[in-house]
C-alpha cells in the first residue's frame, strides 16, 4: 500500500465522472455541512431546514409534512449548487435540473448515498475486489456486461 501525500488527500474531495439518473455526468464535491454551519457559509434562513432534513434522515422519520417539503426546496437548491462543481450552477438554476438528479445529488451531499446512478463508488472503491464483494456487486466491470 502506497502512502498518500497531503496534497493528494486534499484533492480527493473532488469526484469526477459522477453519472446522474438522467445520464448527465458531473463533477461533485461533497459539502462539509457541519463546517459550513459553523463558519456561517450556510445562510441562517436555511439552517432550520438543514437541521430538520438531517434529523429526519438520521431517524428514518416518515412524518414529513407538506410544509417541511416546501421549506426544503431552498435548502436543496443551495446544497445542489454547492455540491456540483462542474458544470457550475447557481441555486436559481437548480429548478431546471431533472428532479431525479436533484434527489440523487441531495442524497450524495447528505451522505445517504456513495454510489452514482451506474453503481460506481464516488471515490473509486468499486474498482477494488474487496469492496465489490462486500457490496454484493459483480466481481469486475466485465461481469456487469452479462447482468
Amino acid at each position: 500500500m502506497t502512502k498518500t501525500t497531503k496534497t493528494a488527500w486534499f484533492k480527493a474531495k473532488r469526484h469526477e465522472g459522477v453519472t446522474l439518473p438522467s445520464g448527465t455526468v458531473v463533477t461533485v464535491e461533497i459539502p462539509n455541512l457541519s463546517l459550513m454551519l459553523k463558519t456561517g457559509q450556510l445562510p441562517n434562513a436555511l439552517v432550520e431546514a438543514a437541521v430538520t432534513q438531517q434529523n429526519a434522515a438520521a431517524k428514518g422519520d416518515a412524518s414529513i409534512t407538506r410544509e417541511m417539503i416546501e421549506e426544503q426546496w431552498d435548502y436543496y437548491a443551495f446544497l445542489v449548487s454547492k455540491t456540483v462543481v462542474e458544470p457550475s450552477i447557481t441555486p436559481e438554476e437548480v429548478a431546471e435540473i431533472p428532479a431525479e438528479d436533484i434527489e440523487m445529488l441531495v442524497e450524495i451531499a447528505t451522505r445517504q448515498r456513495d454510489m452514482d446512478a451506474v453503481y460506481r463508488h464516488l471515490s473509486g472503491l468499486d474498482t477494488q475486489d474487496s469492496f465489490r464483494q462486500f457490496r454484493g456487486l459483480a466481481t469486475s466491470f466485465a461481469d456487469m456486461d452479462n447482468v
